[in-house]
Order: structure tokens, then C-alpha cells, then sequence
């Protein structure tokens, strides 16, 4: 009987400590997109918020780092997403933008990976690359990683910004791990639609894959970075604790009964 009750003690604090730090920015997902269609001039917002965005010129559906992913042609190609109110993140909190990036190009230059265009504010190149360096050009300064990107390699890619009130903080994670110098930046308030493969004008065509970006209402910590590097979109949505709780507690009582 001693035996089955510390099973239970022991089952119940591993269901708590589990539960307690299982994809602790699950919620915090504002905007999602896995690029898993495979077809379709649209690409499905998974969060659940509905940014859908819309793809134009030369962008193609290509196999990715996980399951299905997005070609840009480096010259027409770009995806569109309207401006929605879950898609405020600056000047609200911390935030966070990652994605899987790779090019063919071994000189990749001037070429954006997330853009932010002007309306009720000026918007700003959240990612792009640029002498095949992967930098932020947020808050009206550069934040460089000082990685440069090398022909056909994925890097997964996070920009995370904590909120400071009237400066924030930026810093560039590569593969996880933070690269460069955080920088100091004043944000400006815009709510201009986003661009995914291209700058404000018809320029800085990205040329290569695009897949998994994700923005999150959250500066993620290195844990965190891991966690989503690791698990995926789909992943870090599909362990809810209170699921787990359940299977994890029957598998308990099982054990006990036994």
C-alpha cells in the first residue's frame, strides 16, 4: 500500500512540474503559419485568429524543413497578410518573430524576410539578409547577428524584442542560440500590412524557402527557443497541459491498480 501511494505522490508531482512547464508561450501565439497547404494561393493563419495571408508573383509550394514549405523566386514572389488587432505587438509587450529560412545563394543581398509596411506609423523590416548577413532593421537602427547565411543551409531564425518602455531591447537568436550585440531601439507604433519575401517597394525579392513563422506575444527566452526550434508549430499547439494531465493520471492509476 506505501508502494502504491508514493507511485501517486511521485505520478502527481511529475504531472505538475510537466504541465507546469510544457510550451509555456503556447497561448501567447498570435499568428501562425506551418506553409503545410501544399496548394493554393493561400496560406492558413494556424493560431486560430485568422491572419490569413495571400500569395502573389513567383512563390511556389516546395517541400521544407518540416512537412511543406514556401519557394520565393527572388525577383515577383512575396505573401501578403492584412493588418489584424492580434498582430499589435509593438509598443504592447514583448514580442517575438521566428521562422526557418534557407537560399540557394551564396552572396544573398538585400533581401527581406519579414516586412512591415507604413500606415498610422512607420513600419519596419523586422528580418531580412543582407550581404548574406541575417539582421533586424527594427526601432529605425540595425541589429546585426553577424552570421552570415551559407547556400543551402537552414538556419532557424528568431527576432526577439523586450519591452523596456520607452526603449526596448532587440536581439537576434540563430539556431537558438543568441548572435551579436542586443541593440537599443526607440519602436514606432504602424498598422501596415505585412509582407513575407519582400522590402516596402517592389524590391528585395527573398530568394530561397520560407517555412514554420510564427509571431508570439512574448520575448522567448532560450528554453523557449529551443522548445519551439525543436517541436514545431503544430507541436508546441498540440500538448494542451490539461490533455496531458489526463493521459499521464490514467497511465498513474494504471500503474497503481497494478
Amino acid at each position: 500500500m506505501l508502494r502504491k501511494l508514493s507511485v501517486v505522490i511521485l505520478g502527481i508531482a511529475v504531472i505538475f512540474l510537466v504541465t507546469a512547464s510544457s510550451h509555456a508561450f503556447r497561448d501567447d501565439i498570435v499568428a501562425a503559419w506551418t506553409m503545410n497547404e501544399g496548394s493554393g494561393d493561400v496560406i492558413h493563419d494556424v493560431s486560430g485568429n485568422g491572419n490569413d495571408a495571400t500569395l502573389s508573383g513567383g512563390v511556389e509550394w516546395s517541400d521544407g524543413k518540416s512537412g511543406k514549405a514556401l519557394s520565393f523566386d527572388g525577383s515577383s514572389g512575396y505573401i501578403e497578410i492584412p493588418f489584424g488587432e492580434s498582430m499589435k505587438l509593438i509598443n504592447q509587450g514583448g514580442f517575438t518573430l521566428a521562422a526557418w529560412i534557407m537560399t540557394p545563394d551564396a552572396n544573398a543581398n538585400d533581401m527581406a524576410v519579414f516586412q512591415q509596411l507604413d500606415s498610422n506609423g512607420t513600419g519596419r523590416t523586422w528580418l531580412e539578409v543582407v550581404g548574406s548577413e541575417i539582421k533586424s532593421y527594427l526601432g529605425g537602427g540595425d541589429t546585426l547577428s553577424g552570421i552570415r547565411m551559407e547556400a543551402e543551409k537552414w538556419y532557424h531564425i528568431a527576432v526577439v524584442v523586450t519591452e523596456g518602455g520607452g526603449t526596448d531591447t532587440v536581439q537576434i537568436y540563430v539556431n537558438g542560440i543568441s548572435e551579436g550585440a542586443e541593440s537599443a531601439r526607440g519602436m514606432e507604433d504602424s498598422e501596415g500590412s505585412f509582407l513575407i519575401g519582400r522590402y516596402k517597394g517592389q524590391s528585395g525579392f527573398w530568394h530561397g524557402i520560407i517555412d514554420d513563422m510564427v509571431l508570439i506575444k512574448k520575448a522567448l527566452s532560450e528554453d523557449e527557443l529551443e522548445d519551439l526550434m525543436t517541436n514545431g508549430i503544430m507541436g508546441i499547439k498540440a500538448v494542451k497541459p490539461e490533455g496531458k494531465l489526463a493521459v499521464n493520471w490514467g497511465n498513474i492509476k494504471s500503474r497503481v491498480a497494478s
